[in-house]
């Protein structure tokens, strides 16, 4: 089902998935349709990081994060939209694009019945990235294997 699209041809769906009906999916002008894991945007905003500072993404980021919930709220993209004119004009569309990508992996994550820490564990991976100096992909691995009872205080000593 799509979701949202954007003025250069880019699709954003969420369709069924190895795991549940909230597989985020992009297609790109001329490109197949994909899942991006969460290593491709990951790496986007730690490059992007290097221009624009990491408290800058941190900070759009969580003003998504914040209005987070079970639904798809369509003022989400358009502050999503919003916040992208912030960003040069060359990197614009890409913020855009994987901002809309994450939020919709967070909405997943809160609709998943067994997931204790919900959008939290994005959060982690944002804050690891950008603060923490951690690889793409290790971060996007770090909770693969984990518990609760060992996440959940990464989270709260974080402050969420």
């Amino acid at each position: 089902m799509e979701i949202i699209s954007f003025e250069d041809g880019t699709i954003i769906e969420q369709g069924r998935g190895s795991f549940d009906d909230y597989c985020v999916y992009v297609t790109r002008p001329g490109e197949r349709k994909f899942a991006p894991r969460d290593v491709i945007y990951f790496s986007f905003f730690i490059e992007k990081a290097r221009k624009y500072s990491a408290k800058k993404i941190y900070d759009d980021y969580v003003k998504i994060y914040e209005r987070t919930t079970a639904r798809i709220d369509q003022t989400v993209f358009d502050m999503i939209k919003e916040m992208g004119l912030s960003y040069d004009e060359e990197d614009r569309l890409d913020f855009c694009v994987w901002y809309s990508v994450i939020y919709l992996g967070m909405v997943a994550e809160e609709l998943k019945a067994r997931a204790v820490l919900k959008k939290r564990i994005k959060r982690l991976g944002m804050h690891q990235i950008l603060f923490e100096g951690m690889s793409a992909e290790k971060a996007a691995k770090f909770s693969i294997g984990k518990k609760v009872p060992q996440l959940e205080p990464l989270c709260r000593e974080r402050g969420f």
